[in-house]
């Protein structure tokens, strides 16, 4: 058992270590269960030059043993972004994701790749501007001046939508 993940076989959790002899023909099914915060990667062995080759990209790999084999499963560690949004000045209006309001705090980790989808809903008497990132000291970058943002997330972000008060209240 390693950080990224373990092994099962036929459903049992297995430590194979140093490996075990097997009658040839036996048809073996291994499944790699990835840890939290880990990506199974594939199934690799060895070849005569050492090399690693994957064998199954498959988290389930079934094969019959017809010689002496070293198979192992590979895992790696997640990329994972902090991303916050918020409203800015907190008033004016309120975040949905997935159409869910969230309070975001602190933001959260989210996995490089996470597709995500805001809306900014306007109080009453108040007008949506636009969606917003810090891009230095005292500088801010107009992203999306739709209610509805939607984005992919590659790095940390730090979002915020902006409401003004409408004139006359």
């Amino acid at each position: 058992r390693r950080d990224g993940g373990y092994i099962t076989e036929n459903g049992n959790t297995v430590e194979f270590g140093n490996g075990r002899i097997v009658e040839k023909g036996t048809q073996i099914t291994l499944t790699a269960v990835a840890n939290e915060g880990y990506n199974f990667l594939g199934w690799y062995f060895y070849d005569d030059q050492q090399a690693e080759k994957l064998i199954s990209p498959d988290a389930t790999y079934t094969f019959t043993v017809n010689r002496e084999l070293y198979v192992f499963a590979k895992f790696a560690q997640k990329e994972m972004y902090n991303f916050i949004a918020y409203v800015d000045g907190y008033t004016g209006g309120h975040i949905t994701e997935n159409g869910n309001t969230v309070v975001f705090g602190n933001g959260r980790m989210v996995e490089k790749g996470t597709q995500i989808t805001l809306t900014a809903v306007a109080d009453g008497g108040f007008t949506f501007v636009g969606w917003y990132k810090s891009v230095g000291d005292q500088t801010e970058e107009l992203i999306s001046a739709d209610a509805t943002y939607t984005f992919t997330v590659n790095e940390g972000m730090y979002v915020y939508a902006k409401f003004d008060k409408n004139s006359g209240n």
